[in-house]
């Protein structure tokens, strides 16, 4: 019984000893990272790393494309730098009269309030007013082509580099006739960009932050009238980006006239720079390995931290790694 209660009095002293160390605050002083004196920095060959200190938490920037510590907090790219912009838009026609759908790109127009259905409405109207009823060009809009196959998922891209500033995009729904079928377009869209030095961007067509505005007079109390299936343009279709839902003949006295506009904005985004977390507080790290795949000079970084509910200090390490090509088989 003694051996027990001896047993229990050290694992209740264990525990305290944890729990105190949990709760002081330990400055970053005493920790640090240093490169083991093995390392022959070619390309293919780990490069390690010695942890010092044993620091709670251990975070790592290559310093690589994509993870330089210095861009840990960037979301935008120099338009310097912008090798390729690309509108990508996957278009399914189906039922109904063809040539009812129009798609336009602007970099001069500044936007729809997108709170306001009578002013949008009205701006929509005056775009409208100006448009070549026979070419259906309109001053100020460039009309990107549009190859429609009926019941057949079709892609193109558009070279939009040019909008890369202030990119806005517009699709005009107006069918020809209501005494016949008033025809359905389906469709996925993205941009996609290339900075120099960094693979592809995606961006959804989410973030293009879309409005309609619809210019029948049933709607004239509430232009923004979406999402109500036959009639209407859906946003919240399943497997889908943008639904335009047109109905049979004669369902409507009036042909379907809506414009679903894009929020205008620049195409400089790109994500913020990573690294890669090599200690957590449980964990018993003394040594991190990372391996460089093309020759180089590096600034690689460490950010280590110790905290607690107290708080937190943190210490920003940076080293030089110079990389050089491996050693060619003779």
């Amino acid at each position: 019984m003694k051996k027990i209660l001896f047993g229990l009095s050290l694992a209740a002293a264990g525990l305290l000893t944890v729990s105190c160390e949990e709760d002081i605050l330990r400055d970053t002083d005493g920790a640090y990272v240093t490169l083991s004196e093995t390392n022959t920095y070619r390309v293919g060959e780990e490069v390690r790393f010695r942890l010092h200190g044993n620091p709670d938490y251990v975070y790592f920037f290559s310093g690589e494309v994509g993870s330089q510590y210095e861009y840990r907090d960037r979301t935008t790219i120099s338009m310097e730098d912008l090798e390729t912009c690309k509108l990508v838009v996957e278009y399914t026609a189906v039922y109904g009269l063809a040539g009812a759908l129009d798609v336009y790109a602007s970099k001069t127009f500044t936007g729809l309030k997108g709170n306001d259905g009578q002013a949008d409405l009205a701006t929509m109207k005056s775009i409208q007013a100006t448009m070549d009823p026979s070419t259906k060009e309109i001053p100020g809009w460039d009309k990107l082509p549009y190859n429609e196959v009926a019941n057949t998922p079709t892609t193109q891209e558009y070279d939009i580099t040019e909008y890369a500033d202030s990119f806005c995009l517009a699709f005009h729904w107006n069918t020809p006739a209501f005494d016949q079928t008033q025809r359905t377009y389906r469709m996925n869209l993205s941009v996609k960009t290339k900075f120099k030095g960094y693979d592809e961007v995606t961006t959804p067509a989410s973030s293009l932050a879309f409005t309609s505005v619809s210019m029948n007079s049933d709607y004239i109390s509430d232009p923004y009238w979406h999402d109500h299936g036959n009639g209407s343009v859906r946003f919240l279709a399943t497997g889908y980006d943008i639904i335009m839902q047109g109905v049979g003949a004669n369902v409507l006295p009036y042909c379907l006239d809506s414009w679903v506009v894009s929020t205008p904005r620049p195409l400089n985004n790109i994500a913020p720079d990573t690294g890669f977390s090599v200690k957590a507080f449980s964990d018993d790290t003394a040594e991190y390995g990372y391996t460089y795949e093309k020759p180089g000079t590096y600034e690689a970084t460490f950010m280590i931290t110790n905290g607690n509910y107290q708080g937190s200090h943190r210490k920003i390490q940076h080293m030089t790694i110079n990389v050089v090509e491996p050693i060619s088989a003779e």
